[in-house]
């Protein structure tokens, strides 16, 4: 696992609740300012941080743990009621962003600081039936609107398969709840803060317009007479900084979603043995996508040409639980 990130790496990780790694990479000190229209991401050349650190939820003491990368120290950690997650980090347009709020299954939201350690708040989410299951929080970059993505159990009465949940986070409240057609199985935002993704579990993607507050965007990610769609349970899916394309790996492959043209545009083979699981993560300025296979063999495909880019075969004949790509 490569230990080199920057804040804005941290920030890309946190917007896939649902993805594989479920972990957040960053480092303590105040990063820049943003604002509510910027990408927070960018193309700039990277530094290397003076304290990387990793937050993950430990199934096992049912915490929100920080850990130091340099010396494996915890750093802080909060109790939370539930650590399946998904959760999410609110963003901040100044100092560091210590806000996580985690999914506490269908019935509610906890608020965690890592800078107090403790939960502060609770919010509940009545409007949603209690065997439906979170699947991501995502916030705009100004950090005052947060959503949490539902998939429902059964259809409801109009043949919707999920919710969408709409909260002020500065006030602590539910706004608004919206039906989704497609369950979803992942969730995420677009760089810009302005558009949020709905990756459904037969394959669909759903499109959430922040600005207007609708969802009636929702389309087949299979291009006809073409494989390669997003296989839903799960899939990790990475939204390229620019905002114009999206990525997952059926398998072996690399597809490349065009999200203005609404069709896979590219489909690159990783080379990897197709004998055992694969999973995906996406260098912070998405000109790199690592695939990583179960017999612990990495590929580094060019996300514009599918060449190979570099090669990595780790020591221990297992598959790597999350590849932090190198900035």
């Amino acid at each position: 696992m490569r230990r080199t990130c920057r804040p804005s790496l941290g920030v890309f990780f946190d917007s896939y609740g649902d993805a594989q790694h479920r972990v957040r990479y960053g480092t303590p000190q105040p990063g820049p300012v943003g604002s509510a229209l910027t990408p927070r991401l960018t193309t700039a050349a990277p530094t290397t941080p003076g304290h990387p650190y990793l937050t993950a939820l430990d199934g096992l003491g049912n915490t929100l743990v920080q850990t130091d990368f340099t010396n494996a120290s915890i750093l802080s950690q909060v109790v939370v009621g539930n650590t399946s997650g998904p959760y999410g980090v609110r963003p901040t347009l100044t100092g560091p962003e210590n806000e996580y709020w985690v999914a506490q299954n269908a019935a509610s939201i906890a608020i965690a600081n890592l800078a107090s350690q403790r939960v502060t708040a609770n919010i509940g989410t009545p409007s949603v039936p209690a065997s439906a299951t979170p699947v991501g929080i995502v916030f705009t970059n100004d950090g005052t609107t947060a959503f949490e993505a539902f998939r429902l159990s059964s259809a409801d009465a109009s043949g919707n398969l999920g919710l969408l949940v709409v909260f002020d986070a500065v006030n602590k409240a539910v706004t608004s709840t919206l039906a989704v057609k497609n369950g979803p199985s992942a969730f995420v935002m677009s760089p810009d803060g302005l558009t949020a993704y709905l990756m459904g579990t037969s394959g669909t993607i759903t499109y959430y317009d922040v600005l207007s507050g609708t969802a009636d965007l929702s389309l087949s990610t299979f291009t006809p007479g073409q494989g390669g769609g997003y296989p839903g349970q799960g899939t990790p899916v990475f939204v390229h900084p620019d905002g114009t394309r999206m990525f997952w790996n059926v398998g072996v492959q690399l597809e490349s979603f065009d999200l203005n043209r609404h069709r896979i545009t590219a489909q690159f083979n990783s080379g990897l043995p197709t004998t055992s699981g694969v999973s995906m993560s996406l260098s912070q300025d998405g000109s790199v996508a690592i695939l990583s296979g179960g017999a612990g063999d990495e590929v580094f495909l060019d996300t514009r040409s599918g060449a190979p880019v570099g090669f990595h075969k780790s020591p221990a004949a297992a598959q790597p639980f999350a590849t932090l790509p190198q900035p």
